[in-house]
């Protein structure tokens, strides 16, 4: 989810689409005052193209707000990340002993 604030002109205005040749979600308006590339690296760093389908995106308030739903591929790796960084938080020993050490 990103949010672009204090956008003034009214919703017909946006465009919101995905740059295939850059794999970047892009945003603009017809009276060209505005433009913002935004990456996703998450996808890039599995070597996921981005889908013009998984892509919404509202505007309220002065708020554009741009969704983009990740694909399941992504989804199962940040759990699998987590549950390797629990892992690795319980393995790691308490350095120094007893980690529960009263005061003198």
């Amino acid at each position: 989810v990103w949010r672009a604030r204090t956008l003034p002109y009214p919703k017909d205005t946006y465009s919101v689409s995905v740059d295939h040749g850059t794999q970047r979600v892009v945003v603009r308006t017809s009276n060209k005052k505005f433009y913002k590339p935004f990456e996703v690296p998450e996808l890039r760093a599995l070597g996921q193209v981005l889908d013009e389908a998984a892509l919404t995106w509202d505007w309220k308030n002065n708020t554009l707000v741009v969704q983009y739903r990740k694909p399941v591929e992504a989804v199962r790796a940040e759990v699998e990340e987590k549950m390797e960084r629990r892992r690795l938080k319980d393995d790691t020993p308490v350095e120094g002993g007893d980690a529960d050490c009263k005061q003198q």
